[in-house]
């Protein structure tokens, strides 16, 4: 965003086999009224992220009707997925002793940061 204030979101739509493009331009903001409206468990982030002058599309997406990710049988279990940390681990260090050895480190930042995010 400091380099270049264009972004694009994509965006599920719950339910639905839709997906939502969203275009625009982004800034980053300390206004304690918008910070406000960002509260979560009384909580105020320190930072946001302002969009504006943005487009919106929705398309059909036919890999998401193929894959129907909202029925239950497609579930995943969250237990079955790799941890964040192993996976960044994984990618930093690739396999073996240096990324087993640094996953312990990289879980322990990974949940400062995920306490700490606001």
């Amino acid at each position: 965003i400091l380099k270049n204030s264009r972004v694009e979101l994509l965006m599920f739509i719950a339910g639905a086999d839709f997906i939502m493009h969203v275009h625009g331009h982004a800034t980053l903001t300390v206004d304690q009224q918008l910070l406000d409206l960002a509260v979560v468990n009384n909580r105020r982030p320190r930072l946001g992220i302002v969009l504006d002058q943005c487009r919106f599309s929705i398309e059909q997406s036919k890999v998401i009707q193929q894959a129907q990710p909202w029925l239950e049988e497609n579930y995943v279990s969250p237990d079955r997925l790799t941890r964040f940390s192993s996976a960044l681990s994984a990618h930093m260090n690739g396999e073996g002793l240096i990324g087993k050895v640094t996953t312990p480190f990289i879980d322990v930042i990974v949940k400062n940061d995920m306490k700490h995010l606001y």
